[in-house]
């Protein structure tokens, strides 16, 4: 093992986090994602957010040991008819 989770659970934990409501009628248009800094397995994360409803944007944060871990900014787009 490398010592780090693998970079697509950032994403899946900046994902979870939000509404299952919201992610039924919304697709992601563009995702800006940075990584900071390595988490390490079994570590404790917190997964921060902030979604404008009014822009469709999402902001995101991974903290972990009080520091910033990644950080994502997504657009999205509603989408009629979807089937969660």
């Amino acid at each position: 093992m490398n010592g780090h989770v693998n970079n697509g659970k950032y994403f899946e934990w900046m994902y979870d986090v939000l509404d299952v409501e919201f992610l039924t009628h919304h697709v992601p248009t563009k995702i800006a994602l940075k990584y900071v800094k390595e988490v390490s397995p079994g570590g404790t994360i917190e997964s921060q957010h902030f979604l404008d409803m009014a822009e469709l944007v999402s902001h995101h944060a991974i903290v972990a040991e009080g520091q910033v871990r990644a950080q994502a900014r997504m657009e999205w787009r509603k989408e009629n008819g979807r089937n969660g």
